[in-house]
C-alpha cells in the first residue's frame, strides 16, 4: 500500500494531451493579422510571407484590397469623415488620425475593414520610417484620441472623432454589403 501511495505521487499532476489546432480558426488568426499589418506596412503577400503555402496562397488569391470603391459609399465616406483621402493602395485616411483599408472576398461574400493604430499613415514600412514621415501628424491625433479614450470619455468629454467615423463607416459597409459576413480588424478604434 506504500508503494501504491509513492507510486502515485510520483505521477505527474497534469495529463499531457496532444496540441489540437483548429486550422479554420488558425486561418482566420493569420488572415486579420496579416491585413491589419497591411495597413501599416507592405502588401498582403508580403505580410503573409511566413505563412505556411496553402494558407498564403488561399488568402492571396481570395483577398483583394477594395480598389474600386461604389460611388454611394464614397459619397457616405465623404460625407461622414472630414479630410477624408483614398491613397492608390486602398487606404482610407482621415484628418481626425483615422487609417483603414477594406478587404474583399467575394467567392465567400466576406469583407473585413482593417483599422490601423496610432502610427499608421500616409507612409507605410517599419515604425521608424512611419515615425519619421508625415505620419507623425497622424499619429499626434491618434494619440489625443487614444488619452481622450483612456481619461476623458468617463469624465464626459465627447468621444473622439476618428472613433466615430471608424463605426459610421462601418455601419456603411453593413448597409452596402448587407448579406455580406462583415468583420473588424485592426487597432486603436
Amino acid at each position: 500500500a506504500f508503494d501504491d501511495t509513492l507510486n502515485s505521487l510520483a505521477r505527474p499532476l497534469y495529463e499531457e494531451k496532444p496540441l489540437v489546432i483548429n486550422h479554420a480558426v488558425a486561418n482566420d488568426a493569420i488572415l486579420y493579422a496579416a491585413l491589419t499589418h497591411t495597413v501599416f506596412s507592405g502588401t498582403l503577400q508580403h505580410n503573409l510571407r511566413k505563412a505556411d503555402e496553402q494558407t498564403r496562397g488561399s488568402i492571396i488569391n481570395a483577398w483583394k484590397p477594395l480598389q474600386n470603391v461604389p460611388e454611394a459609399l464614397m459619397e457616405q465616406f465623404s460625407k461622414m469623415c472630414v479630410g477624408l483621402k483614398m491613397h492608390k493602395d486602398g487606404r482610407w485616411q482621415a484628418k481626425s488620425g483615422l487609417v483603414m483599408q477594406i478587404f474583399e472576398n467575394e467567392t465567400s461574400r466576406k469583407v473585413v475593414l482593417a483599422f490601423g493604430g496610432t502610427t499608421s499613415g500616409a507612409v507605410k514600412g517599419a515604425l521608424p520610417r512611419r515615425m519619421l514621415s508625415l505620419n507623425t501628424v497622424t499619429s499626434f491625433a491618434q494619440w489625443g484620441a487614444n488619452l481622450n479614450s483612456a481619461f476623458g470619455i468617463r469624465s464626459g468629454k465627447p468621444v473622439p472623432d476618428s472613433y466615430k467615423e471608424a463605426d459610421d463607416m462601418t455601419a456603411a459597409i453593413r448597409e452596402h454589403y448587407e448579406g455580406c459576413d462583415i468583420a473588424v480588424t485592426g487597432h486603436s478604434k
